[in-house]
């Protein structure tokens, strides 16, 4: 099974090729991380994730093993998926080889993502609009002068419901 933050799914995952090295005192990029994880999927191809102290950086090896320890590193940036997202995540890489830690950037787009499914998933399973707009939105006047807390409770509702059916790319795909 492929993780959900393979770069055929999410923009902002960093394709690379690695070729073993010889070691020359420097820590291996599984070592630099706080904390690590690689999967494997059935085709051979790795998936890291690594944390650095921030939003996490996401890696598919194109090419080598991340796992061969002393390793030398190099990004292939796909210009199909945009450049801003893999902009972000080599600057992510390059404080991990720096030894720095990275901090991430709230982002409001991702937040209103969350709020969006929320309000889907409260609808699935019954609640009303006015219950959405309470709970998920933190409305308190309803239905507010005019309906307009009704019409923005009734879009959250159908963006999270579009959401939900484009699947994890589709909120990768907005978030990008």
């Amino acid at each position: 099974m492929t993780p959900i933050w393979s770069a055929a799914v999410d923009p902002r995952v960093l394709g690379v090729r690695c070729f073993h090295q010889d070691d020359d005192g420097r820590a291996s990029l599984l070592g630099r991380a706080q904390r690590w994880r690689v999967v494997v999927d059935e085709g051979g191809s790795e998936h890291v994730w690594l944390d650095g102290g921030g939003e996490p950086l996401r890696i598919d090896v194109m090419a080598g093993s991340i796992r061969d320890g002393c390793v030398r590193i190099e990004p292939a940036v796909d210009l199909r998926r945009g450049l801003p997202p893999q902009i972000a995540a080599l600057r992510r890489l390059d404080r991990l080889l720096q030894g720095m830690a990275w901090t991430a950037v709230e982002d409001k787009v991702l937040s209103r993502l969350v709020l969006a499914l929320r309000a889907a998933d409260a609808k699935r399973h019954g609640c009303s609009l006015r219950r959405v707009a309470r709970d998920v939105l933190g409305q308190q006047d309803w239905p507010g002068d005019g309906d307009c807390e009704k019409s923005r409770a009734r879009r959250i509702v159908a963006s999270g419901e579009a959401l939900v059916r484009g699947g994890p790319a589709e909120v990768f795909r907005r978030v990008a």
